[in-house]
């Protein structure tokens, strides 16, 4: 991909019953000027027998002021060890 356009997957898969419990796929634009950013991501999971519930998540943050919606990459957080946003400081 290009430096300021990142993407991120997430598959979570069950033997048994043998079916897909979750899917997920995000794409995070950085500006050039890195003043701004914008993140959407899609969710498809599994919402009882048979069914599927699917969400979409928009996120635009500005530098230094505020975000508006949110973040999806939480997600992305909580289920996948180790993973850290682009824009996170490493404190070190």
């Amino acid at each position: 991909m290009r430096p300021n356009l990142h993407a991120l997957g997430r598959f979570n898969y069950a033997l048994s019953p043998g079916k897909a419990l979750e899917q997920m796929l995000g794409l995070e634009y950085r500006s050039n000027c890195r003043c701004w950013s914008a993140t959407v991501a899609a969710q498809r999971y599994a919402g009882g027998q048979d069914k599927y519930k699917h969400a979409l998540f928009f996120t635009l943050q500005l530098k230094d002021l505020s975000n508006l919606g949110n973040n999806p990459f939480e997600i992305f957080r909580s289920g996948i060890p180790g993973y850290r946003q682009t824009n996170e400081v490493s404190k070190k």
